[in-house]
Protein backbone atom coordinates (compact mmCIF):
# COMPACT_ATOMS: atom_id res chain seq x y z
CA UNK A 1 0.00 0.00 0.00
CA UNK A 2 3.16 2.32 0.37
CA UNK A 3 3.73 1.60 -3.23
CA UNK A 4 0.27 3.36 -4.26
CA UNK A 5 0.73 6.47 -4.78
CA UNK A 6 4.00 5.94 -6.09
CA UNK A 7 2.30 3.61 -9.16
CA UNK A 8 -0.61 5.88 -9.56
CA UNK A 9 2.38 8.66 -10.35
CA UNK A 10 3.70 6.22 -12.51
CA UNK A 11 0.83 5.79 -14.80
CA UNK A 12 0.09 9.70 -15.11
CA UNK A 13 3.38 10.29 -16.35
CA UNK A 14 3.07 7.44 -19.13
CA UNK A 15 -0.07 8.38 -19.59
CA UNK A 16 0.95 11.98 -20.31
CA UNK A 17 3.89 10.90 -22.28
CA UNK A 18 1.94 8.64 -24.89
CA UNK A 19 -0.33 11.46 -25.33
CA UNK A 20 2.42 14.02 -25.31
CA UNK A 21 4.41 11.82 -28.44
CA UNK A 22 0.88 11.35 -29.91
CA UNK A 23 0.49 15.07 -30.35
CA UNK A 24 3.81 15.61 -31.58
CA UNK A 25 3.43 12.97 -33.54
CA UNK A 26 0.83 14.56 -35.30
CA UNK A 27 1.66 17.74 -35.64
CA UNK A 28 5.04 16.60 -37.63
CA UNK A 29 2.65 14.89 -40.13
CA UNK A 30 0.27 17.88 -40.95
CA UNK A 31 3.38 19.81 -41.41
CA UNK A 32 4.52 17.38 -43.67
CA UNK A 33 1.29 17.04 -45.43
CA UNK A 34 1.05 20.71 -45.20
CA UNK A 35 4.93 21.09 -47.61
CA UNK A 36 3.70 18.36 -49.61
CA UNK A 37 0.18 20.19 -50.27
CA UNK A 38 2.71 23.82 -50.99
CA UNK A 39 4.64 21.69 -52.90
CA UNK A 40 1.98 20.00 -55.13
CA UNK A 41 0.13 23.21 -55.83
CA UNK A 42 3.68 24.53 -56.88
CA UNK A 43 4.05 22.00 -59.20
CA UNK A 44 0.74 22.66 -60.60
CA UNK A 45 1.17 26.59 -61.23
CA UNK A 46 4.42 25.58 -63.12
CA UNK A 47 2.25 23.27 -64.70
CA UNK A 48 -0.32 25.54 -65.74
CA UNK A 49 2.40 28.42 -66.44
CA UNK A 50 4.11 26.13 -69.01
CA UNK A 51 0.99 24.64 -70.93
CA UNK A 52 -0.09 28.61 -71.16
CA UNK A 53 3.37 29.57 -72.87
CA UNK A 54 3.54 25.83 -75.29
CA UNK A 55 0.52 25.55 -77.26
CA UNK A 56 1.20 21.82 -78.37
CA UNK A 57 0.59 20.84 -75.00
CA UNK A 58 -3.21 21.72 -74.90
CA UNK A 59 -4.90 18.13 -75.26
CA UNK A 60 -2.41 16.37 -73.62
CA UNK A 61 -3.11 13.92 -70.12
CA UNK A 62 -0.10 15.13 -68.22
CA UNK A 63 -2.78 16.38 -65.22
CA UNK A 64 -3.71 12.17 -65.15
CA UNK A 65 -1.45 11.02 -62.23
CA UNK A 66 -1.25 7.61 -63.47
CA UNK A 67 0.18 8.49 -66.70
CA UNK A 68 4.11 8.51 -66.14
CA UNK A 69 5.08 11.82 -68.52
CA UNK A 70 8.94 12.93 -68.60
CA UNK A 71 10.30 16.21 -67.23
CA UNK A 72 9.78 17.88 -70.95
CA UNK A 73 6.85 15.84 -71.92
CA UNK A 74 8.24 14.06 -75.16
CA UNK A 75 6.25 10.82 -73.94
CA UNK A 76 3.37 9.82 -72.69
CA UNK A 77 2.71 6.44 -71.99
CA UNK A 78 -0.18 4.67 -72.27
CA UNK A 79 0.57 1.09 -71.76
CA UNK A 80 1.90 -0.66 -70.19
CA UNK A 81 1.62 1.31 -66.40
CA UNK A 82 3.64 2.15 -63.52
CA UNK A 83 4.48 -1.28 -61.34
CA UNK A 84 2.58 -3.08 -63.78
CA UNK A 85 2.90 -7.55 -63.74
CA UNK A 86 4.64 -8.08 -67.35
CA UNK A 87 5.17 -11.82 -68.40
CA UNK A 88 8.79 -12.27 -69.71
CA UNK A 89 9.06 -14.33 -72.06
CA UNK A 90 6.24 -13.03 -74.41
CA UNK A 91 5.52 -10.19 -76.44
CA UNK A 92 5.27 -6.63 -74.77
CA UNK A 93 2.87 -4.26 -76.50
CA UNK A 94 3.73 -0.35 -75.63
CA UNK A 95 1.44 2.20 -76.44
CA UNK A 96 1.59 6.30 -75.79
CA UNK A 97 2.68 9.21 -77.98
CA UNK A 98 5.53 11.02 -78.52
CA UNK A 99 6.72 14.46 -79.88
CA UNK A 100 10.21 12.12 -80.68
CA UNK A 101 10.82 11.25 -84.13
CA UNK A 102 12.81 8.62 -83.07
CA UNK A 103 13.64 6.96 -80.09
CA UNK A 104 14.64 3.52 -78.71
CA UNK A 105 12.96 0.98 -75.90
CA UNK A 106 15.06 -1.06 -73.70
CA UNK A 107 13.89 -3.72 -71.24
CA UNK A 108 15.80 -4.93 -68.07
CA UNK A 109 15.34 -6.04 -65.41
CA UNK A 110 18.53 -5.29 -63.44
CA UNK A 111 20.82 -8.08 -64.51
CA UNK A 112 19.90 -8.37 -68.19
CA UNK A 113 18.68 -6.75 -71.30
CA UNK A 114 15.55 -8.42 -72.00
CA UNK A 115 14.23 -6.54 -75.21
CA UNK A 116 14.69 -3.63 -77.02
CA UNK A 117 13.49 -2.11 -79.97
CA UNK A 118 13.36 1.45 -81.98
CA UNK A 119 10.58 3.73 -82.99
CA UNK A 120 10.46 5.66 -85.65
CA UNK A 121 7.75 7.82 -86.75
CA UNK A 122 7.83 8.62 -90.54
CA UNK A 123 7.96 12.32 -89.88
CA UNK A 124 8.85 14.77 -87.50
CA UNK A 125 6.05 15.60 -85.72
CA UNK A 126 4.88 18.83 -84.45
CA UNK A 127 2.81 17.84 -81.56
CA UNK A 128 2.14 14.53 -79.60
CA UNK A 129 1.87 12.00 -82.09
CA UNK A 130 1.02 7.90 -81.55
CA UNK A 131 2.83 5.34 -80.84
CA UNK A 132 2.92 1.72 -80.81
CA UNK A 133 5.20 -1.35 -80.79
CA UNK A 134 5.57 -4.84 -79.95
CA UNK A 135 8.94 -5.75 -77.82
CA UNK A 136 9.71 -9.69 -77.32
CA UNK A 137 10.84 -10.19 -74.33
CA UNK A 138 13.46 -12.92 -72.71
CA UNK A 139 13.07 -14.63 -69.91
CA UNK A 140 13.92 -12.59 -66.56
CA UNK A 141 16.66 -13.45 -63.81
CA UNK A 142 14.76 -10.66 -60.81
CA UNK A 143 11.16 -10.04 -60.51
CA UNK A 144 11.60 -6.12 -61.18
CA UNK A 145 12.58 -4.22 -64.29
CA UNK A 146 12.41 -1.43 -65.83
CA UNK A 147 11.06 -0.28 -69.12
CA UNK A 148 13.91 2.58 -70.35
CA UNK A 149 13.00 5.20 -73.43
CA UNK A 150 15.77 7.01 -74.35
CA UNK A 151 17.33 8.96 -77.63
CA UNK A 152 20.67 9.53 -78.76
CA UNK A 153 21.82 13.08 -79.72
CA UNK A 154 24.01 13.90 -82.92
CA UNK A 155 27.23 12.96 -80.76
CA UNK A 156 26.12 9.16 -80.14
CA UNK A 157 25.36 10.52 -76.51
CA UNK A 158 22.72 8.48 -74.52
CA UNK A 159 19.33 10.94 -72.86
CA UNK A 160 16.92 8.57 -70.80
CA UNK A 161 13.68 10.33 -71.37
CA UNK A 162 11.48 8.12 -69.54
CA UNK A 163 11.86 5.39 -66.81
CA UNK A 164 8.91 3.05 -65.93
CA UNK A 165 9.56 0.58 -63.09
CA UNK A 166 7.55 -2.88 -64.00
CA UNK A 167 7.84 -6.14 -62.23
CA UNK A 168 7.29 -9.73 -63.89
CA UNK A 169 5.34 -12.45 -63.00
Amino acid sequence: MKNKPLIIMSIILIAMLVVGYGWFNQKNNNEASETAGQNLENRSDENTSDETNDSNNNDQSSDDPDTPVSSDIDIIVETPIENQLVSSGQDLVIKGQTKLQKFKIGIEDGHNILGETVVELKENPEGLTEFETVIELDEHTSPFGMIIFFSTDEDGNRHEELLIPIKFE
